[in-house]
C-alpha cells in the first residue's frame, strides 16, 4: 500500500498562490496609507480593488486546496484497486473501491486562455459514495486521471476558467432510503399498466429515471411472472 503525499512543486505553486497575493494586497493598502495627496489616494484605492479582484480567486482556491489534502492521509493500494482515506480531525476511515463508488467528477481549467493562466496545474476528483459521501482528492496528492484508472471510474468531466472546489456536486443523488420511497411512489402511478407498457418503460433509458423503471421491473415480475 501506498501512501500519497503532496507533490513539492505543486505544493510550492498552491503555497505562493496564498501567500503572494496577500503580500501584494497588504503591499498596496500600506501603500495607500502612506498616500495624502486626494488624487493618490484614489488611484491608489483603485489599484487595491484591482489587485483584490484579480489575486481574491487564486488566494481562495489555493487555501481550499491545501486545506482539503493536508487534513487527510491518502493510500493506494493497487492490486486490491481501493483507497484507504484517513480523516486527520474527525478521526474516521474509509475504504473506497469501484463498487463504493456512485459518481465521480473531475474537475479542471477550460483551456490555457489567459484568463486560466494561473490555474493551470489546480484540478481535483470529486467521488460520491453510497448514502451521499463526498470525497475529494486534488492534483496535489495525486492526478485525478490516477485514481480514475485504479477505481476504473467515468468521471464526469467539468471544465471551469476558475476550478474552485464545489462541495455541491453529487448533491442530487439519492441515498438508498431516498431512491426506495421514489420507487415505491411510482410502483403505485404504474399499477395499471400493462406488461407492454411497463417494458417499454424500462428500455427507455434517456425519457425515465433510475427509480421509474426499477418500479417497473418490480411490477413486472410481481404480477406478470408470478
Amino acid at each position: 500500500m501506498k501512501q500519497l503525499k503532496p507533490k513539492v512543486s505543486l505544493a510550492v505553486v498552491f503555497s505562493l498562490g496564498l501567500i503572494l497575493p496577500l503580500l501584494f494586497v497588504l503591499y498596496m493598502a500600506g501603500t495607500l496609507l502612506s498616500r495624502h495627496s486626494e488624487t493618490g489616494n484614489i488611484w491608489v484605492t483603485l489599484l487595491l480593488l484591482l489587485s483584490v479582484v484579480l489575486t481574491g480567486p487564486l488566494f481562495f482556491i489555493s487555501a481550499g486546496y491545501l486545506y482539503e489534502d493536508l487534513t487527510k492521509k491518502v493510500y493506494l493500494d493497487p492490486e486490491k484497486r481501493q483507497l484507504l482515506i484517513l480523516i486527520l480531525k474527525r478521526g474516521k476511515k474509509l475504504i473506497i473501491t469501484g463498487q463504493d463508488v456512485v459518481e465521480s467528477y473531475r474537475v479542471s481549467i477550460s483551456s490555457l486562455r489567459y484568463r486560466s493562466y494561473f490555474f493551470l496545474k489546480y484540478s481535483y476528483i470529486l467521488i460520491v459514495l453510497k448514502e451521499r459521501k463526498r470525497v475529494i482528492i486534488t492534483s496535489l496528492l495525486c492526478e485525478p486521471v490516477h485514481i480514475e484508472r485504479m477505481l476504473n471510474l467515468e468521471s464526469n468531466i467539468l471544465e471551469y476558467y476558475i476550478p474552485r472546489i464545489d462541495r455541491k456536486l453529487g448533491e442530487g443523488i439519492l441515498t438508498a432510503s431516498e431512491f426506495e420511497v421514489r420507487v415505491l411512489e411510482f410502483e403505485h402511478n404504474f399499477l395499471n399498466h400493462t406488461e407492454s407498457e411497463l417494458k417499454s418503460i424500462i428500455r427507455q433509458k434517456a425519457v425515465y429515471t433510475d427509480y421509474a423503471r426499477e418500479a417497473a421491473s418490480r411490477l413486472i415480475h410481481e404480477k406478470f411472472k408470478a
